[in-house]
C-alpha cells in the first residue's frame, strides 16, 4: 500500500504527520524525541508504574502504531523520532475515493466493501486528532 504525506506540522513543539494511504484511509502520527519519557515505548507496553500508551491516550480508534519510520520507505520523515500513530480504517470510517489508487477504487467498486453510513476522516479531522494527542501527552507530562 502506497502512501502520501498530506501534511506535516508542529504543534506546541511536537511534530505531527497526516498520511493518506492509497487504500482510501488516513493515519495521524505524533513524534517524540529521545528525551521524552515515552521514547521507544511500544503503544501496548504497560509497566508497573504506568498504563500502556494505548490506555493513556484517547484518539480516533485508539493508538495502533509506535515505531521509528523506515528510512528506505519514508526518507523525508525524521528517523530519529519515535512516532505514535492512529488510523482511520475502522468500522464506519468511509474510504476517501480522492486518495485511493485506481487499483483500490476498482476493487471497492466491484465488491462494495464500504459499510453504509461511514464518514470520511479528512485531513483536517486527522490534524485535530494529532493536536488532541499532543495536548494529552503534554497533560501526562505535567501530572
Amino acid at each position: 500500500m502506497r502512501q502520501t504525506i498530506e501534511e506535516t506540522g508542529n504543534y506546541k513543539g511536537f511534530p505531527y504527520l497526516v498520511i493518506a494511504y492509497t487504500a482510501g484511509h488516513r493515519c495521524g502520527y505524533v513524534g517524540l524525541d529521545k528525551d521524552h519519557p515515552l521514547y521507544e515505548v511500544e503503544y501496548a507496553e504497560k509497566t508497573e508504574d504506568r498504563d500502556s500508551p494505548e490506555c493513556l491516550f484517547d484518539v480516533h480508534g485508539g493508538l495502533t502504531f509506535s515505531s521509528h519510520f523506515d528510512n528506505q520507505k519514508t526518507p523525508e520523515i525524521d528517523q530519529s523520532l519515535w512516532w505514535f500513530g492512529f488510523d482511520c480504517a475502522h468500522l464506519y470510517d468511509a474510504k476517501d475515493p480522492s486518495i485511493m489508487s485506481d487499483e483500490y477504487l476498482e476493487i471497492e467498486n466491484k465488491y462494495e466493501l464500504s459499510i453504509p453510513g461511514g464518514t470520511i476522516k479528512t485531513t483536517e479531522y486527522v490534524r485535530e486528532e494529532c493536536k488532541s494527542l499532543i495536548d494529552q501527552i503534554i497533560t501526562m507530562e505535567t501530572e
